[in-house]
């Protein structure tokens, strides 16, 4: 048997395997009471859904609106009364609203999905929420009349998100969410605790308003030049004046 018709058996093997593989990666996905960017969201799930398990849990307002129906009948995702984390890998948030990240910045915990979250947050699960329906400047509020916000209480909304980051919640928009969580699935960890304030060299992919707690006012720090950093981050750093430098 000659050497090319061995490497095209084996090919023809791992083919078959990686299209029998079972999908055992399971997601967590919480649905608030929100519509907001849902069918965007819906099509990333999709795409999310050829390779992990993933599995939809409700709000009761999500109930009352109908969208678990909406999620079925556009995606296939069924609903789980699972909530045990054990085997969970993420947990989704795909239309976050002011509400829910109120009440996460807040620490308030007053129904089983906070309480998900939560217990989620405490075991080092990758949490990740799309912002758009949380964000003040998000341009679909335009469209909704309220672009008309008190400074105040934008400056009150972005904070809760700023707040969210820094419990490790990695915030997306919309149309990226899929691309995200397939891009972090290369390697999610979370550090806990401060690193050495000395070390000025930055090494993930995603740059959020978190990791600006690692470093002193005035610091430049060294990141690669496809190093993602949020808005979140680019303004806290200002604040801090703290620089980015991009390396190759």
């Amino acid at each position: 048997m000659d050497d090319l018709l061995i490497e095209k058996i084996v090919e023809e093997v791992l083919k078959r395997l990686k299209e029998g593989k079972v999908k055992t990666d399971r997601i967590l996905v919480i649905f608030t009471g929100s519509f907001t960017g849902l069918n965007t969201v819906l099509a990333q799930l999709k795409v999310l859904k050829n390779k992990y398990r993933l599995e939809a849990i409700y709000s009761e307002m999500a109930k009352k609106l109908g969208i678990p129906k909406k999620v079925l009948e556009d995606t296939g995702i069924k609903e789980t009364t699972d909530y045990c984390l054990k085997d969970v890998k993420k947990i989704l948030i795909p239309v976050l609203t002011q509400n829910t990240a109120a009440k996460i910045a807040g620490a308030v915990n007053d129904n089983p999905m906070l309480n998900l979250i939560f217990d989620g947050l405490m075991r080092g699960i990758q949490v990740v929420a799309v912002r758009n329906g949380a964000d003040p400047w998000d341009e679909n509020r335009k469209e909704m009349g309220w672009n008309h916000m008190p400074p105040a209480l934008a400056k009150k909304l972005e904070d809760n998100l700023s707040v969210l980051e820094s419990y490790g919640i990695r915030l997306v928009d919309a149309e990226k969410l899929a691309g995200v969580v397939l891009e972090e699935d290369q390697g999610y960890k979370r550090s806990i605790g401060k690193e050495d304030k000395g070390e000025l060299y930055f090494q993930g992919k995603v740059f959020t308003a978190a990791e600006l707690d690692k470093y002193e006012q005035g610091a430049v720090i060294r990141i690669k030049e496809n190093t993602l950093i949020t808005p979140l981050a680019r303004d806290k750093a200002r604040e801090y004046k703290i620089v980015f430098e991009q390396i190759k």
